[in-house]
């Protein structure tokens, strides 16, 4: 095993409720009775859909994709408010996210002995701000900014392996999306570790199956020290 990227919000980064609460923010500038979590289902589904919009089309940063986002959610809820200013409530979420408890401690322990990169998908500004005012270093950040793919395109995670000269079997994922962290680099070939802090997963059913659950970071090193054994 040479190789560990790491997805970052979800795993190594906890989002908390500050979208939700952003959701919240936008809707109490408005008279309508919506459902925030609604909304905020409604908003996921859009942001899913112009990513992958964006990965087949002309690629656009993820910025203005929220902008999209919400002005598709004003015209199918009939909000008449602008969009544009709007959407500054839920980029200001950006950047400003904790580490998970023990996210540096297991980082650390596997710099020792591997290269750890992460593949996020999002702009480099924000990201670049969660690890700096978390302190949390790795060798190499590749972004949906710098690759211009979105996960789970398939050239998002071939990039990185280009980049650091490495092979499919010498590398893991490992993540909290079962799409973009699991069937993404499984269908490239990639050995994925699914994250799943809330227990949430089932894998009946599913096409693509994680080589390893867990609930923490913290068997993290175990998991790759049995990868390498293979």
């Amino acid at each position: 095993m040479k190789l560990i990227i790491f997805d970052v919000y979800g795993t190594l980064i906890s989002t908390g409720t500050g979208s939700l609460d952003a959701v919240k923010k936008i809707l109490s500038l408005q008279d309508k009775d919506i459902n925030s979590e609604e909304f905020y289902k409604d908003w996921k589904k859009q942001h899913r859909f112009n990513m992958d919009n964006a990965n087949s089309k002309l690629f656009i940063n993820e910025e203005v994709i929220f902008e999209l986002d919400l002005e598709w959610l004003y015209f199918k809820y009939d909000i008449c408010r602008d969009f544009t200013s709007d959407v500054k409530i839920m980029l200001d979420t950006l950047g400003k996210r904790k580490c998970f408890a023990e996210t540096l401690s297991s980082i650390d322990k596997l710099r020792g002995k591997y290269k750890v990169v992460i593949g996020s998908t999002t702009d480099n500004k924000p990201l670049y701000q969660d690890l700096k005012r978390n302190r949390l270093k790795v060798d190499e950040v590749y972004t949906s900014e710098l690759i211009r793919k979105y996960k789970p395109d398939p050239e998002f995670y071939r990039y990185i392996l280009r980049k650091e000269e490495c092979s499919k079997e010498d590398a893991v994922f490992i993540g909290d999306s079962y799409i973009d962290d699991i069937c993404g680099p499984s269908r490239v070939g990639i050995k994925s570790i699914l994250i799943d802090r809330k227990h949430n997963f089932c894998s009946e059913g599913k096409e693509c199956k994680p080589w390893k659950i867990t609930d923490s970071l913290e068997n993290i090193m175990e998991f790759v020290a049995e990868l390498d054994r293979c």
